[in-house]
């Protein structure tokens, strides 16, 4: 199971929240490609569609955090809700 940590510091203004996803055991397991996840990622950068990767070590990544709700079943059913 992944871990995923938020990371900020309100004492300065410039820093962007981040968060950092410590990978689990089942990555591995499944045989997900974590590089082509990354490059993904970097790929979508300027859409606000996914996070932006701003590292990355051996078990996990740290990206951008992203202000949002958590979508319900019936939101992914949806097909206007990438659009709010």
């Amino acid at each position: 199971m992944n871990k995923l940590y938020h990371i900020s510091n309100k004492s300065l203004p410039l820093a962007c929240p981040l968060v950092v996803r410590v990978n689990g055991l089942v990555a591995e397991q499944y045989c997900l490609d974590r590089d082509k996840e990354l490059c993904n990622m970097s790929l979508y950068r300027d859409t606000d569609i996914l996070p932006v990767p701003v590292g990355s070590f051996t078990n996990g990544i740290i990206y951008k955090y992203i202000e949002g709700d958590k979508l319900s079943k019936e939101d992914i059913q949806k097909d206007n809700t990438l659009l709010r």
